[in-house]
């Protein structure tokens, strides 16, 4: 019988939280071109906050899967701006990027959508 471990930490002070969580997953998939993909894959993922000055923060969101088949990387930075008490803005770049670790007829390294 497998063992299944998680890892999480976390950082806080006045104005900065970091947040760190590693555990494993099962990854599903249906992959163009190629059939379904059904493997165990582990996840690790970072989320900071960064508070600037009483209406602005800063936000950056990493999340990695990795298992056989391939990795894949997600990235979200992000500022978010009060313009009044109820009314926020939020302005984000979001990133992502496959790494296909097995033998494929498609390119070794695909961007997603």
């Amino acid at each position: 019988m497998p063992v299944w471990v998680w890892v999480t930490a976390c950082f806080n002070s006045i104005d900065t939280q970091w947040f760190v969580q590693a555990d494993p997953v099962w990854r599903a998939a249906d992959v163009v071109g190629d059939a379904a993909v059904n493997e165990v894959a582990a996840s690790i993922s970072s989320n900071v906050f960064v508070n600037r000055t009483d209406t602005m923060y800063l936000t950056n969101d990493t999340d990695v899967i990795y298992s056989k088949f391939a990795a894949i990387l997600f990235n979200n930075l992000a500022v978010n701006v009060s313009l009044t008490d109820p009314l926020a803005l939020r302005t984000c770049r979001r990133h992502a990027i496959t790494i296909r670790l097995t033998p494929t007829s498609l390119t070794e390294k695909t961007p997603l959508a």
